[in-house]
């Protein structure tokens, strides 16, 4: 992933959906699918976890977002 894309999950885990590129098929795929090299860990559990302990502003924020987009 590039760095900008890296810094933008951590700055906001909520910011994406559960898809992620694969560089090995190069598609957009399921986070299921997909696992950190480094360390083998899937990356919806990766992103569970940045979820979880994501502050209450946060939180707020990011579900107001998506209530507004619930419209289009």
């Amino acid at each position: 992933m590039p760095e900008e894309i890296v810094r933008s999950y951590l700055a906001n885990p909520f910011l994406y959906g559960d898809r992620s590129f694969c560089t090995g098929c190069g598609d957009y795929v399921s986070k299921a699918e997909l696992c950190w090299i480094e360390t083998r860990q899937p990356l919806r559990e990766y992103f569970d976890a940045l979820r979880a302990a994501a502050t209450p502003e946060l939180r707020a924020r990011a579900h107001a977002h998506y209530r507004g987009m619930a419209g289009h």
